[in-house]
């Protein structure tokens, strides 16, 4: 919920900040980020936890086509451990995210900026539970709002509020049954980048 919140009030405020103002020109950057993800998949959330921290990293083209578009790619490695409900059976699970895709910028104050960002999300993910290995990957759709300061001419700081989304299908225990999971969530994230 605390991740619903804070994607809900990073668009509001960017909804109330673009309507004065226009589009922008931006550099090409570099960013660290740290992440709070809230999984989409409720089986995962009962033996790992209802959200997990990873650290991610983003960097963005600058403008290409246009004034205010622009090329982004992001990476992420997120690595969770848990206990199966019911027993005492252990579980290791991990997750590598890739996202890319274009990004529309606007110009807020000299200071802020935001950026509204879509595009395509590659999950591999890997889990070792009940002596059992599942090693898989999946694409899906992201999408993403940021909030950007601009410290100086070199540095910024960014909130991101992201939602990151596939599934996949794999065997059930039992003959002829499948089980859909479903990959990624709703993110919340803070990164401190370099505009070069």
């Amino acid at each position: 919920m605390k991740t619903k919140n804070i994607f809900c009030m990073l668009l509001g405020i960017t909804l109330v900040m673009s309507s004065t103002i226009g589009f922008t020109r931006t550099p090409l950057s570099i960013s660290l980020q740290g992440n709070y993800l809230k999984p989409s998949d409720s089986k995962y959330k009962e033996i790992y936890g209802n959200s997990k921290f990873f650290p991610g990293i983003k960097v963005d083209s600058g403008s290409l086509f246009m004034k205010s578009l622009s090329l982004w790619g992001s990476a992420g490695y997120l690595s969770a451990s848990g206990t199966i409900p019911g027993t005492d059976q252990s579980a290791k699970s991990t997750q590598l995210f890739i996202c890319g895709g274009g990004a529309l910028h606007f110009k807020v104050s000299p200071m802020f900026r935001t950026a509204f960002r879509a595009g395509i999300a590659y999950i591999s993910y890997k889990e070792e539970a009940l002596e059992t290995t599942v090693n898989e990957s999946a694409i899906g759709f992201c999408g993403a709002l940021d909030l950007i300061v601009d410290v100086n001419d070199f540095i910024f700081v960014e909130l991101e509020g992201a939602y990151i989304s596939a599934s996949d299908t794999l065997p059930g225990a039992a003959a002829n049954d499948t089980v859909e999971i479903k990959l990624g969530g709703l993110k919340a994230g803070f990164g401190i980048g370099i505009k070069l």
